[in-house]
């Protein structure tokens, strides 16, 4: 089991040090960097100016160089919008993402998983018809219509949330709730799918012709063993939660990382844009990993491999 998550750990180090290299070259091919930071009609000297400022005048092994060195400082440049360095910025923001993405994750875990376990054992009766048109409706909305409609019922109609804004717990309400309803919808129709091929098992026959309680067959052994497939989708859910918030963000004004991406795509801030792209990296790898854990976990054949 130790070795196994060593070399799960040795491989997410290598594939942030490929992002981080990546995004680094990406950034110097084709346009220039500096034209992002001064106007057309810029004079020359002008242009050298920002070049040197930002560092762009020295071969680029050694601003690759400088460039990780930073990183590892914790120094991911400064922000040419904000005036500041990009993490200063960046940090308040994911922290107001993190917030909301928690709850999230909680309100699709919560319902999804739940939902298409008994959809699975009550097929094609009435809470599996209702399982079913959750999911095909979560899956077909927009975001932006759920949100709106959701402010429309809860803010304006019975007053009982907020519109938007962050405040105190109310706020993230209805926020996470539309930031989820993709989620659910997927986790739902996974985990239907895979508990019916559950059920249908030789061993969850076994267990029942024994007398285990039927709960305990759902939950502690068919669950678990349809749980992998569904555990992937939910990691990769988790992430794009985070790198996909920009419309919930957008809808109910929430000041995440999202809304900061967009902020700084239409300023051309390259070091924040930069810099939102390996925090979702770094995300979207340490996401996997866990994953990966819990695989092992799961099913013990894949400490081994």
């Amino acid at each position: 089991m130790a070795n196994y998550i060593i070399r799960r750990i040795f491989f997410g180090f290598i594939s942030m040090f490929a992002v981080v290299t990546v995004v680094f070259f990406l950034g110097r091919t084709g346009v220039d960097p500096v034209s992002l930071f001064v106007p057309i009609d810029a004079r020359a000297d002008d242009v050298e100016y920002v070049r040197k400022r930002l560092g762009l005048d020295k071969p680029v092994y050694v601003q690759y160089g400088v460039y990780l060195s930073g990183i590892v400082q914790g120094d991911f440049g400064k922000s040419m919008r904000w005036g500041s360095p990009v993490q200063e910025v960046a940090f308040p923001r994911l922290l107001a993402t993190l917030q909301l993405v928690w709850l999230s994750g909680i309100i699709i875990l919560g319902v999804a998983i739940p939902v298409g376990v008994y959809s699975a054992v009550y097929r094609g009766k009435a809470f599996d018809t209702f399982g079913k048109a959750f999911a095909l409706f979560g899956q077909s909305a927009p975001t932006f219509w759920i949100g709106l409609m959701l402010i429309i019922l809860f803010a304006v109609v019975w007053h009982v949330l907020p519109a938007g804004g962050r405040g105190d717990f109310r706020n993230l309400i209805l926020p996470a709730f539309t930031l989820g309803i993709f989620g659910m919808a997927a986790i739902t129709r996974l985990t239907r799918s895979s508990m019916l091929n559950v059920l249908d098992s030789d061993f969850v026959k076994m267990l029942r012709a024994k007398g285990v309680p039927e709960r305990t067959v759902l939950w502690r052994h068919a669950l678990k063993n349809a749980a992998l497939p569904v555990l992937t989708l939910a990691g990769l859910q988790m992430v794009g939660l985070m790198l996909g918030a920009v419309v919930t963000e957008t809808v109910f004004s929430w000041p995440g990382l999202g809304r900061l991406a967009v902020e700084a795509v239409f300023a051309r801030d390259y070091a924040m844009v930069q810099f939102i792209v390996l925090m979702g990296s770094f995300l979207f790898i340490t996401v996997n990993l866990v994953v990966d854990v819990l695989y092992a976990y799961l099913d013990p054949r894949i400490r081994y491999t």
